[in-house]
């Protein structure tokens, strides 16, 4: 049998690489769920924030019962669950798999055996024009992709949402169940290094997530040959792909984890609470609070300064660290020019790798060299002033804004000969770049007559001689900041992410031990309460164009990016300068008070003093007994 902390470490630590993988999958994805069902960032912050509402709603309840369930099978049961709810979005593809058109794969840019245009390709003659493409005469409007209908268009997103709830709901036992289970089977020096390890396995999963998300966003929605690539606007990589591996993998990973024992063998850790009721000494204490107990212990929580200014802290890192990396990718695509694969592959490969390995390191130094809480504090300011500079650098790391060429002359007055008998529609934003480099608002305003297999030919605005043709999407921009801006990332998140395991660390050492699931989940609950919701209104307000149907205002098609990167990064440094507070206030409470801040715990005390340590506490009628190094006890005999 499997019954040492390395083997759940590495058992689990597989499990977490899947879980966290499909938490994050969702957020690889959001340009893609954005034009295929047309709806606006702030949509896809509310799908996100379902993932949290189901986090929020139950994290406390999971704390309390901590102590009373069979934790690796409850972890077993939450992974399923994981499992279950990424099989469940899947279902958003199926019900509208047959009102998605298939690719263009003839000339005249229309799949073939589909009646629905892929999108409305207007060509300064209108030759690919269909007949029925406006709401009504005389309408204008930018027009989808292709429209879902709104019926199935709204079930989508409520299948997100009651997907995303599931995984919240699923997520919300991890903390506290993971962090107490290594904390009671390991002596406490230990409890970093395994949880580091865990933690920075876990968070290989969003590297994962976008690594297999750029992999599918290459392909085709619908796994069908194509002539046009993913720089067209007209393309929708396979999104549901993702959500059908990670929620199968999250099934066959569950199982492992239902035989794990309640407690591991751990003969060199002394056993540190025994139940003594109607005189049996050999059966594990069971948390008996009732509902008085459990406010009681929130009293506690909530009024120990050290403990409530390092969560307070940890919830504005991790805001940070949220908001940043669920719409990363979206910003690497619109700031860089590139498509949803690159800023995928670029996120996996670089800057998720990066917090997992300052997660990793974080806890082999607290370990190593068994870092005091309040050096453990030290290293934590330490490292989000480091992370905060590098953030700075974001302010000036990125390309400028691309010049879309409407068809007007250089005075902005009149039309140009090469579209004044165009009748181009303005509403029609479908951005190609021409062979002379320049961007332009849709082919009819680069004057193109004709297009063949994805390419539009004949293009008489095009400005240099020679050249008549012209590719769907933007010009890949004369700027070489992505890899700049890229390092800068990852340093700043493996110097952010060396503070979660010291937190940790500082989180626990400040509270009780009978206070300590309850501790662990109410930093996850705070850490979460903010999530993401405050980019999801903020990027939308950085929208120059609106993609539109007939019945409502969908996906931003052209963001301004300099305002966009100003405004990312500005609430991120100010969130930031408040951790700095709230560690820095922390640290002069535990320096400067006289009393002591942080508790005692039981491996820590001498062989002499525990021999002769017995505490008996009254706990709601039941009497608990504390023995330490009893040799009448054993932990064998106790499960």
């Amino acid at each position: 049998k499997c019954r040492t902390m390395a083997c759940f470490t590495a058992t689990y630590g597989v499990a977490g690489i899947v879980t966290s993988a499909l938490s994050m999958y969702i957020n690889s994805q959001i340009s893609t769920l954005e034009k295929q069902f047309n709806f606006s960032s702030s949509v896809s912050g509310i799908l996100m924030s379902c993932n949290e509402l189901g986090y929020l709603s139950t994290t406390l309840i999971m704390s309390y019962f901590t102590r009373r369930v069979h934790l690796p099978r409850a972890m077993a049961f939450f992974t399923f669950l994981y499992g279950l709810s990424g099989l469940f979005c899947t279902v958003a593809f199926f019900g509208t798999r047959d009102q998605i058109p298939s690719p263009p794969k003839e000339a005249d840019g229309f799949g073939s055996g589909s009646s629905t245009p892929i999108l409305f390709t207007q060509t300064c003659v209108n030759t690919t024009m269909p007949s029925n493409t406006s709401c009504g005469d005389n309408t204008n409007r930018a027009k989808a992709p292709f429209e879902i209908s709104e019926t199935w268009r709204t079930l989508a997103i409520a299948i997100l949402a009651v997907g995303m709830i599931l995984q919240g709901v699923a997520k919300s036992p991890r903390h506290p169940f993971i962090g107490t289970y290594v904390d009671d089977n390991v002596p406490k020096t230990k409890t970093p290094l395994y949880l580091g390890i865990i933690t920075g396995l876990s968070i290989f999963g969003p590297a994962l997530a976008f690594g297999i998300g750029g992999m599918f966003s290459s392909m085709y929605v619908t796994l069908e040959e194509t002539n046009i690539s993913p720089r067209d606007p007209r393309w929708l990589g396979a999104w549901w792909l993702g959500f059908l591996l990670f929620g199968g993998l999250g099934l066959v990973f569950a199982i492992p984890l239902l035989f794990f024992p309640r407690r591991l063998r751990k003969q060199e850790r002394p056993v540190a609470v025994t139940e003594k009721k109607h005189g049996n000494k050999k059966r594990l204490m069971k948390c008996l609070f009732d509902f008085k107990d459990f406010l009681k212990s929130m009293f506690r929580l909530v009024f120990n300064p050290v403990y409530a200014c390092v969560v307070l802290g940890t919830c504005m890192n991790l805001t940070v660290v949220s908001g940043i990396m669920s719409f990363m990718a979206k910003y690497i695509e619109t700031q860089f020019t590139v498509t949803a694969k690159d800023a995928n592959l670029s996120l996996g490969a670089i800057n998720v790798l990066s917090a997992s390995f300052g997660s990793i390191f974080g806890g082999y130094l607290t370990s190593r060299f068994k870092l005091s809480p309040v050096a453990c504090l030290k290293m934590m300011i330490g490292c989000i002033l480091i992370s905060t500079s590098l953030l700075c650098a974001g302010f000036f790391v990125g390309c400028s804004q691309p010049v879309i060429h409407t068809g007007f002359d250089t005075n902005n007055s009149s039309l140009s000969p090469c579209v004044r008998d165009c009748n181009c529609d303005d509403g029609n934003f479908f951005p190609v770049c021409g062979e002379d480099g320049r961007n332009y608002f849709s082919p009819c305003h680069a004057g193109c007559l004709s297009i063949d297999k994805g390419v539009f030919s004949n293009c008489s605005c095009l400005t240099s001689a020679g050249v008549s043709t012209a590719k769907g999407g933007l010009c890949e921009p004369d700027c070489n900041m992505l890899y700049v801006f890229l390092g800068f990332t990852f340093l700043g998140a493996f110097t952010a992410t060396l503070t979660i395991m010291p937190g940790f660390v500082v989180s626990v050492r400040s509270v009780k031990e009978v206070d300590k699931p309850l501790a662990i989940g109410l930093s996850a609950f705070a850490g979460t309460l903010l999530g993401n919701t405050n980019l999801r209104g903020l990027i939308d307000t950085t929208c120059l164009l609106w993609k539109t149907t007939c019945t409502s205002v969908g996906a931003c098609t052209l963001y301004d990016i300099e305002l966009f990167r100003f405004r990312y990064h500005a609430l991120s440094l100010g969130l930031r300068i408040i951790t700095v507070a709230f560690y820095s206030v922390a640290l002069i409470i535990a320096v400067c008070s006289k009393k002591t801040v942080f508790q005692p715990h039981l491996d820590e005390i001498s062989i002499k003093q525990a021999t002769d340590l017995e505490k008996i506490v009254e706990l709601d009628g039941a009497e608990i007994a504390l023995i330490i190094n009893d040799p009448a006890i054993r932990e064998t005999d106790l499960k």
